[in-house]
C-alpha cells in the first residue's frame, strides 16, 4: 500500500524544523558587561562588530556604579567586539571579545551566557578573568589623552 502524499510532507516538514532547530542553537552565548567602577562621572560608550564595519550595535552612557550587558551568539567563528570609551579627555578603543578574551570569560561551571565583564575605573580597564575558582581582576588598558575629542565620530559606519 502506497503511503499518501501528506505523510511524507509532514514527515519531512518535522525532519527540516528539527535540523534547522538543532543548526540555529549550535552557538555559544555571550555576554559583554561594562562596569561603571566607581567613576562619578558618566562614560560614553559605543560598540560594534569589527567584523562588520557598517554596523554601530550601541552608543551607551554608563554612569556611576551602573553597569551595560551587551549579549550575542558566538559560533566557531569568532567575532570581534569593538568599543570605544570617552571620559572628559580620555579615551580608549579595545576589543572587548576576540579570540584572546574569550577564554577568559569562560567559567570552569557551565554558563549562559558566559560572561565576558569590563571594569572601568579612573586608572583604567580592568578585565575579569573567570577561569579560576575565584575570578581574577587584571588591568588590560590604561586610558589614552586626547586634546580634543570629537564624540560619535570614532566608530561611524564604515570606519576601521
Amino acid at each position: 500500500m502506497e503511503k499518501p502524499f501528506s505523510f511524507y510532507f509532514i514527515f519531512f516538514t518535522i525532519c527540516f524544523c528539527v535540523i534547522n532547530i538543532s543548526v540555529a542553537n549550535s552557538c555559544n552565548n555571550f555576554a559583554v558587561i561594562i562596569v561603571n567602577d566607581n567613576i562619578k562621572e558618566a562614560v560614553h560608550v559605543e560598540c560594534k562588530e569589527k567584523d562588520d564595519p557598517t554596523e554601530l550595535v550601541t552608543t551607551v552612557t554608563v554612569t556611576y556604579n551602573d553597569t551595560f550587558k551587551w549579549g550575542f551568539c558566538e559560533d566557531e567563528n569568532v567575532t570581534v567586539r569593538l568599543c570605544e570609551f570617552k571620559l572628559g579627555k580620555k579615551y580608549q578603543r579595545l576589543d572587548v571579545f576576540n579570540h584572546t578574551v574569550r577564554p577568559g570569560c569562560m567559567e570552569k561551571v557551565f554558563r549562559d551566557p558566559w560572561e565576558c565583564t569590563w571594569l572601568i575605573r579612573h586608572d583604567g580597564f580592568y578585565f575579569v578573568d573567570r577561569r579560576t575558582a575565584t575570578p581574577k581582576q587584571r588591568k588590560s588598558h590604561d586610558w589614552k589623552v586626547q586634546a580634543r575629542l570629537n564624540f560619535g565620530k570614532g566608530l561611524k559606519r564604515g570606519s576601521p
